[in-house]
């Protein structure tokens, strides 16, 4: 089993990382919202601060609208 932290607060995923105890990090637009934080910034200091890949999940009502954002947030 592998095991990712999911928060939107960036300090918060040091600790786990440091300690070895997480494969990764993930997040979505929804928990970043929610901590009033800018949804390409935190995915961009997520993945400066991790060395694994940061799965982010999109949300759009049709295929072209999901891949233009994904690729608005992997160009980040």
């Amino acid at each position: 089993m592998r095991f990712f932290v999911d928060p939107a607060y960036i300090n918060a995923i040091a600790e786990p990382h440091a300690l070895g105890m997480v494969d990764g990090d993930t997040t979505n637009p929804t928990i970043i919202l929610k901590s009033g934080g800018d949804i390409k910034e935190v995915i961009g200091k997520k993945c400066d601060r991790v060395s694994s890949t940061v799965p982010v999940e999109t949300m759009a009502c049709n295929p072209d609208d999901l891949n233009g954002k994904g690729h608005w947030i992997h160009t980040r």
